[in-house]
């Protein structure tokens, strides 16, 4: 139902029917972790944690823009660090929303793991960086990392049996430390025979790092860029096949095909493909829901006008300018699915 506000007012009503209904919602639960990932820098931040409060005073409104088909992931940093989570992903379900969970899977014992079901988590995504534990391990930063994920995926797994509409998902982020080893990690995981799905995303620059211009050549950077273009040729061309005969992998051939470009440097310095950031919301710790982290917050949680009707006005205008965008952004790689 259109929110009231919006009824009083023609202008504000046009608005409504013509942004792009937002389709993916990512909840910055924490902004830090307890892994210390080298291809992520959430860890180097002071831990701070979205206020439940303000998250019910968002949940009050945001649902009216969402999509049907919404995907609402709590993400981070490490989600689960969050004391609260189990309280807000029960307000999804309040709210009709069906929420998933990303998570590096360290934390998960039992009791957590059911207390998430009993809430209403319909997803849990789990990262895996490599079958191989000590390419795992590196890239998480932690020795025993790779026993918990397992054990992690063991839990789930457990609970998938008795429920069958439970979705466990897979992350894997390829770069030069893992690349070669990809396509087994796939197999792997498809042999345990509860996955549902592997989503393969490609490395951007780090995360919580300040943005520059050609960052897989900065010496900070470079050692996470496949530098043999042999090897990506031979392992996407793997992964397509893979994903020809029916394997579980989610991403579409086209967006694999993008990420082979990606690392041939093919795409890296023009735009070839249209932006779905502006499809797509972010609510930060603080609070402020964001669209393009390029810009400023569309709304900032301090705001007096922190409502439904600036939202939607905010949509409007932002949407305007992003379909009209011609950076290159890296953020893009890995939301375009088609």
């Amino acid at each position: 139902m259109i929110h009231n506000l919006m009824m009083n007012s023609t202008k504000n009503l046009m608005m409504y029917n013509s942004i792009d209904k937002i389709k993916y919602v990512n909840i910055e639960t924490v902004n830090g972790c307890n892994y210390k990932c080298n291809i992520c820098h959430f860890w180097k931040n002071e831990l701070n944690k979205l206020n439940f409060e303000k998250f019910k005073e968002i949940m009050d409104f945001i649902p009216t823009v969402l999509d049907e088909k919404i995907l609402f992931i709590f993400a981070g940093g490490e989600p689960l660090l969050h004391d609260r989570i189990c309280d807000m992903i029960k307000l999804c379900k309040q709210k009709s929303i069906s929420p998933f969970l990303a998570t590096n899977g360290s934390l998960i014992n039992k009791k957590l793991a059911q207390d998430l079901v009993n809430s209403g988590l319909g997803i849990i995504v789990i990262s895996v960086d490599s079958y191989k534990k000590e390419i795992h391990e590196k890239i998480r930063g932690i020795k025993g990392s790779y026993d918990k994920v397992l054990n992690s995926l063991n839990i789930f797994s457990k609970i998938k049996e008795k429920n069958k509409n439970f979705k466990i998902g897979i992350v894997c982020t390829i770069n030069a430390q893992n690349i070669s080893t990809i396509p087994k990690t796939v197999e792997f995981l498809q042999k345990l025979g509860f996955i549902d799905y592997i989503e393969l995303q490609i490395i951007s620059q780090i995360f919580q790092t300040t943005p520059i211009p050609n960052w897989y050549k900065d010496k900070r950077y470079s050692y996470l860029w496949p530098k043999d273009k042999k090897v990506v040729i031979k392992i996407y061309d793997e992964l397509i096949k893979l994903k020809q005969n029916k394997s579980i992998i989610s991403n579409s051939i086209n967006q694999l095909k993008m990420h082979k470009d990606y690392f041939l440097e093919k795409i890296i310095n023009q735009k070839k493909i249209i932006c779905k950031i502006n499809t797509a919301l972010r609510i930060s710790t603080k609070g402020d829901i964001i669209m393009c982290g390029q810009k400023s917050p569309l709304l900032s949680s301090n705001s007096k006008s922190f409502n439904f009707k600036s939202l939607v006005s905010k949509l409007y205008s932002e949407q305007n300018l992003m379909n009209k965008c011609k950076t290159n952004c890296h953020d893009n790689i890995n939301a375009v699915y088609n």
